[in-house]
């Protein structure tokens, strides 16, 4: 076959798992990689709440969950003294910790439930060009020698920092890269480290951190001084990091992998062009310090999946397309502030900046607002899309609570009612009124929607759209004393948002959808979508 709705350049963890969810939504795809098979370092470590949750919604967070060594606590260590203990313990999610999986596990974890659900990767195939019309790509693949011409609608490039794709497009990686050179070791471990914590030691000399790897093998990740290079250290010069930067008594007995290498803080001016999208290292590199890297990428693939599904359905427009790049460029951009922020903080030569660091970070860490913001912006929880083009509010992460349906039968999680189109959730209100909404709404938008009506335990009557990568696209508490008709204003602030972007039952145009609702409707003529109100509340 040589010709495809989606191909996929890269087999790391992104291409992976966006070839994973390109199967498991039906979409005829090809995932290629020029190497003759999965990496076999451990390069990066941390599985993140926020994407164990992906991964849940995903139907593949087991052997995930199984695999991991779990770290509950944040420990920050300078001059070989405690400054902080941080409970990594992130309110309203059910991974609690973050998850230690080497690389090459994850790879191997995604490629096995890539092959469970009817995928492959074609190894050793190397992209060697394409040329991109407007409503396709025709890529020029080699393997073995020979090269073959393929058809994709969708081409994507999750094929690392030194993209073959990105280049084709000609697109600028802006940024820099850092004066220091970075290395990362695994390596057996003795002396007081516990084994749920990971280690943060800022130094003056350059930052060092320690993360759990198995019982008695630990991840370590330092700078150097300029002049080592890309060398690989070897066990001397990490027993001298440990012994100048890392904690009291720590002792490094054996080495198992090492890698030295330099860092850059570049980012792509976009994410998509015409049929063409980046993810991943592809689109955004930055520190490893915080452990960003591969659950960013990772939730770019969980972010397109779902719009390519819609658009390849012909249940979406452009515009949903258009807002991946809106949402996910935002996002790589704060993560490289934050990567940057903690690595020139933890290696600050400043004398004041030290002092201040030692004295008040000690003080600021135990107040529960600190805490808070910690856990939440390392795990990837707070990400949201507030200020997207298909998004009226904040745009925020939805709980995984539990709910109670009005059709009866037992309670169930959120997260179990996604199935890769919107949800939208009727939360209490007057049974009559509901009823025509969600008869309205399904009609309107075939199979781009589900509907449902849920009992409030709170008394409180809401309306909440869900995407289907389980952030909210719109959400308004209706506390008026008139509740039916707050209830179809609501629907209608729906309509005008989903008008924009998805395309109704029969086809409408977005320019027309919005005057196509029939005059028996319950749903009144769209209103605009700026008119949503309330503050947020999910439904308990």
């Amino acid at each position: 076959m040589n010709q495809f709705d989606v191909l996929i350049v890269g087999a790391g963890p992104v291409g992976l798992f966006l070839a994973h969810e390109m199967v498991r939504r039906q979409v005829r795809s090809a995932i290629v990689e020029q190497e003759p098979g999965q990496s076999e370092h451990s390069k990066a470590l941390a599985v993140m709440p926020r994407t164990m949750e992906v991964f849940e919604m995903a139907g593949i967070v087991e052997p995930f969950r199984r695999t991991a060594t779990p770290a509950r606590f944040a420990r920050i260590v300078a001059h070989q003294r405690e400054l902080a203990r941080i409970a990594f313990d992130p309110q309203n999610c059910d991974y609690p910790y973050v998850a230690m999986i080497p690389q090459n596990v994850t790879e191997r974890l995604l490629a096995e439930r890539l092959a469970a659900a009817g995928g492959a990767v074609e190894y050793e195939t190397r992209l060697v060009g394409f040329e991109a019309a407007p409503d396709h790509v025709v890529a020029t693949l080699e393997h073995g020698g020979e090269q073959r011409s393929v058809t994709a609608r969708f081409l994507i490039g999750a094929d690392g920092a030194h993209s073959t794709v990105r280049h084709g497009l000609e697109l600028p990686f802006a940024g820099s890269e850092y004066d220091q050179s970075f290395v990362l070791a695994d390596v057996e471990l003795a002396g007081p480290l516990a084994g749920d914590e990971f280690h943060l030691c800022p130094s003056e000399r350059g930052p060092l951190a320690l993360f759990p790897v198995s019982a008695n093998v630990w991840r370590i990740v330092a700078t150097v001084p300029d002049e080592l290079g890309t060398t690989s250290p070897d066990l001397e010069l990490l027993r001298a990091l440990l012994a100048d930067r890392g904690p009291a008594g720590v002792e490094a007995s054996r080495l198992i992998w090492s890698s030295g290498f330099r860092v850059h803080r570049r980012q792509t001016s976009q994410m998509r062009a015409g049929p063409v999208f980046l993810a991943g290292d592809a689109a955004h590199i930055h520190s490893p310090f915080g452990g960003q890297g591969m659950n960013t990428g990772l939730q770019d693939a969980w972010n397109l999946a779902w719009k390519l599904r819609l658009v390849l359905q012909g249940l979406a427009g452009d515009k949903l397309l258009d807002s991946y790049s809106h949402e996910r460029h935002a996002v790589a951009r704060d993560v490289i502030a934050q990567t940057d922020f903690i690595t020139r903080a933890m290696g600050t030569a400043s004398a004041a900046a030290q002092f201040l660091r030692d004295h008040l970070l000690p003080l600021v860490t135990r107040l529960p607002a600190f805490q808070d913001r910690f856990v939440q912006t390392l795990s990837q929880l707070a990400v949201h899309y507030a200020g997207s083009p298909v998004v009226v509010g904040e745009g925020r992460r939805a709980v995984n609570v539990r709910l109670t349906l009005s059709d009866g039968g037992h309670p169930v999680r959120l997260y179990q009612l996604l199935d890769g189109r919107y949800l939208l959730l009727l939360v209490g209100g007057p049974e009559d009124e509901t009823r025509r909404i969600t008869a309205d709404l399904a009609a309107r938008y075939g199979e781009a929607i589900d509907v449902r009506r849920v009992e409030s335990l709170d008394g409180v009557v809401r309306v909440e759209l869900l995407r289907p990568d389980g952030y909210l696209a719109f959400e308004e508490e209706i506390r008026q004393p008139a509740v039916a008709p707050a209830l179809e204003r609501a629907a209608a602030r729906v309509v005008a948002l989903l008008d924009g972007h998805l395309l109704g039952a029969s086809g409408p145009t977005p320019d027309t959808a919005a005057r196509s609702a029939p005059r028996s409707s319950a749903l009144p003529p769209a209103a605009s979508p700026s008119a949503s109100a309330s503050a947020p509340h999910h439904p308990r």
